[in-house]
């Protein structure tokens, strides 16, 4: 049978994605994660994701007995972000706070992503480490976890695609996203692999942060860079195509 192709590729979305910027960083790359709005910008793209540890938070790993951190206080790291992350007209941002942004909530109570979203219209607050998106049949989950740069990079997706579904099956959640195509977004790894498991789209995030003294001493690499990615259904509502784009900038 011919298959007609109006209704197989019958709904698109294209989204723009980063993740671990951990802006107060002497690593930070504010200037790549720049360039990497322009082309969100040039494109036409009207939401952005970001995937958790906007900031590189209070010294996690002694980093400032070391001098590789820029800013680790508060008030002037909150500052900092509203003043230096990119904004461009027509993008809004989606984020979820990652666990060295949550240092200072876990410290202190303060959550540093509330403050900064009041002033920063155009930056939406998804939840600390995970948050949910919608539109039409698609779903979209922004998850942040402290599992830090694995070897083999499909083993995390897979055991998190499991406990997924595992969860929704126990907390009979399951009818809530039939129906639905559904994407999960993973922070903290700084490694990049994007495959389809058990129904779920998954793309672990690379990070837009350059060498630091702990990855270093750990002998491991992180993938720097973002993404473009696209998700298409059938009138049924059916994953029919996706595409990632990775920009290497490493």
């Amino acid at each position: 049978e011919k298959i007609d192709f109006k209704e197989y590729f019958h709904t698109t979305i294209k989204r723009g994605g980063v993740s671990d910027t951990h802006i107060g960083h002497n690593s930070e790359l504010m200037e790549i994660t720049h360039e990497a709005y322009d082309y969100f910008a040039q494109l036409g793209l009207k939401i952005v994701n970001h995937v958790g540890d906007i900031t590189n938070g209070s010294p996690k790993h002694e980093e400032h007995a070391k001098g590789e951190v820029r800013e680790w206080r508060a008030t002037p790291l909150t500052n900092d972000v509203i003043n230096l992350y990119p904004r461009r007209k027509g993008i809004e941002t989606h984020m979820v706070s990652g666990d060295h942004d949550r240092r200072f909530l876990d410290a202190n109570g303060y959550d540093i992503l509330d403050p900064i979203t009041k002033v920063r219209q155009d930056i939406k607050y998804l939840g600390i480490q995970q948050g949910e998106s919608s539109e039409g049949r698609f779903l979209t989950w922004l998850k942040h976890f402290n599992w830090g740069t694995g070897y083999a990079k499909s083993y995390k997706p897979q055991q998190v695609a499991e406990g997924v579904l595992k969860e929704l099956k126990l907390e009979k959640e399951i009818k809530k996203y039939r129906g639905k195509v559904l994407s999960l977004l993973s922070g903290g790894g700084h490694v990049y692999c994007a495959m389809l498991y058990k129904g779920i789209i998954f793309i672990l995030m690379p990070c837009l942060q350059g060498k630091t003294g702990f990855i270093t001493g750990l002998g491991k690499l992180s993938d720097v860079g973002f993404i473009i990615y696209s998700i298409t259904h059938n009138e049924d509502g059916k994953l029919t195509e996706f595409s990632v784009e990775y920009f290497d900038r490493g």
